[in-house]
């Protein structure tokens, strides 16, 4: 398989951002601050077949409130203490049109691997002041808890969830051209 171009993700220019309902009236919202990844574009016209790599530090995690950011990071949620690797890899991109793709592949989160499928936006290309290239993309998808054993089940007093199985992830990428 030839290699194009590769493209690394510019952490100061892009953002990993997720949501949970609570209680089923509101959503929390937070974010990953570090990460890092790489696509291998195979082919020149787009990103059929290329290769998309992210990594990020769980123990990043920040929503705006430390004691909820420290509940997260135990072992209810992430167990950063032994799981603090957030890992996706694919293996096959397939276009919907010119713009869309769908990027299957193999997500490890809390130490567990599940194929997922993340439905990505391609938003174009552009010169960067230092006159190489960048690429952007969009992308989300949704994830179950229970899936990667983040079983915590609070509820209140008339039996409400505190949390949602559900987490809606956003992903803004922006990515340079490795070229030096």
């Amino acid at each position: 398989m030839a290699n194009f171009k590769t493209w690394q993700i510019d952490a100061a220019h892009s953002n990993v951002s997720f949501k949970i309902k609570h209680l089923e009236l509101n959503k929390i919202n937070g974010s990953l601050l570090n990460f890092n990844g790489y696509v291998k574009q195979i082919a020149e016209c787009d990103f059929l077949g290329s290769k998309f790599h992210f990594k990020g530090d769980a123990s990043s995690i920040f929503t705006g409130h430390e004691e909820r950011d420290v509940h997260l990071r135990s072992e209810d949620f992430f167990d950063c203490a032994n799981h603090s690797l957030i890992q996706f890899k694919s293996t096959e991109v397939d276009r919907i049109d010119d713009e869309h793709y769908f990027i299957k592949g193999q997500f490890s989160l809390k130490g567990i691997s599940k194929k997922i499928t993340l439905t990505a936006h391609f938003k174009g290309q552009k010169k960067g002041v230092d006159g190489n290239n960048r690429i952007g993309f969009e992308i989300t998808s949704q994830l179950r808890t229970i899936d990667f054993n983040m079983n915590w089940n609070g509820i209140n007093e008339d039996g409400v969830p505190l949390i949602d199985e559900s987490v809606w992830v956003h992903i803004c990428l922006l990515l340079k051209d490795d070229k030096k």
